[in-house]
Parts: structure tokens; C-alpha cells; sequence
């Protein structure tokens, strides 16, 4: 096991961001995202796709500077255009836009069409915990899922997570995938656990 102290990674994280292009803002977003994952025990969504979400960057696959303009505005209710930039920029201010309007509204719901990956769920369901809301976020993907008994992949694992506040009790929190097991790019034709 190798154990890193969690600031120098955080600096690191920041640094290799900043290093591809986004500003100080969302490379210190985009990291918190993925430390945050790998201090939950999800390192399936931490740290380790910082390689994948820079080389995203640099080869002009992801964009490296967005604002995620609201494109519908109807109260509790609107949608962002992510304007294809890194999933974890999008989905925050998403969910700070969804905050805000809850206070309003009561609850809100914020979607973000044309983004990337976001990493691990329950980070953004959890933001709402801190205002005494439940939260929830999902997500869709692509197809990387076989139905029960088929071979080829036809469904995203479509990950979604819940954050219940318990009062003095720790809260809920639910962060999980809808599938099973995703697809085996090595064996296409079958489907392994």
C-alpha cells in the first residue's frame, strides 16, 4: 500500500491541471472531485483518472476552459451546456445552481447536457447535506453494459447516488452503478464477472 499526505496530492492534482490549462478555480474543483473519491475508498473514480482527464485536455478532446451557461432557465428547473468541458467543473456548479434554487423553490433539478465524466456521484449529492437537503445526481454513458443473458454491450451503467441528512446521526448516502458488471473491451463477445 502506498500512503500519499493528502496536500501534497491535492497540490499535485492542482498542478497537473493547471499545467494542461484550466484555470485555478477548476483545477482545484476537478481535484477535490477525484481526492475526495480515493478518501471515500472509491479510487475507481480518484486520483487515477487524473492522467485520463489531462491527456483529455491536451489532445483537444475536452475543453479546458467552460462557463456552463444556463441554456433553460424555468425556475426550479434549468439546463447547462457543459460546452463539452470536464465533467466535475460542469456537475459543480450544477449542483451549486440547484442549491440555490432549492432555497427558492423548495427543490430544484439542474441538468448538464454535453459534458464529460464526472467522477464518483456521491461528491456533488453530498454538497446538499451541508444546507440540510437530500441530494441526488445521476448520470447517463455510454453503452458498456450487457443485458441479462446478452453478449454485447446495450446499456450505460447509468451511476446514480442519494445523500440523506439524519439529524444528529451520520446521513445516507448512497453512490452506486446500475449494472452489474461493465463490458470486457478484451473479450467483445462475452460479458465476465
Amino acid at each position: 500500500m502506498i500512503v500519499v499526505n493528502v496536500d501534497n496530492l491535492r497540490r499535485f492534482g492542482e498542478g497537473s491541471f493547471r499545467a494542461v490549462g484550466l484555470s485555478q478555480q477548476d483545477s482545484a474543483c476537478v481535484t477535490d472531485v477525484l481526492v475526495e473519491a480515493d478518501l471515500r475508498g472509491v479510487h475507481s473514480h480518484g486520483v487515477q483518472n487524473l492522467p485520463r482527464y489531462a491527456r483529455g485536455c491536451l489532445k483537444g478532446h475536452i475543453s479546458r476552459s467552460v462557463s456552463c451557461p444556463l441554456v433553460l432557465d424555468a425556475g426550479a428547473t434549468s439546463v447547462m451546456d457543459g460546452e463539452n468541458g470536464l465533467g466535475p467543473v460542469c456537475c459543480n456548479k450544477a449542483m451549486d445552481v440547484a442549491i440555490d434554487r432549492a432555497a427558492k423553490y423548495g427543490l430544484a433539478l439542474v441538468s448538464v447536457r454535453n459534458s464529460n465524466h464526472f467522477g464518483a456521484t456521491a461528491y456533488y449529492s453530498m454538497k446538499a447535506l451541508k444546507h440540510d437537503y437530500i441530494g441526488f445526481c445521476t448520470t447517463n454513458g455510454p453503452a458498456v453494459i450487457a443485458p441479462w443473458g446478452g453478449s454485447e454491450p446495450l446499456l450505460s451503467s447509468n451511476p446514480f447516488s442519494y445523500a440523506i441528512p439524519a439529524g444528529t446521526e451520520p446521513p445516507i448516502v448512497l453512490d452506486m452503478s446500475c449494472g452489474m458488471v461493465a463490458h470486457c473491451e478484451q473479450q467483445p463477445k462475452r460479458c465476465q464477472i
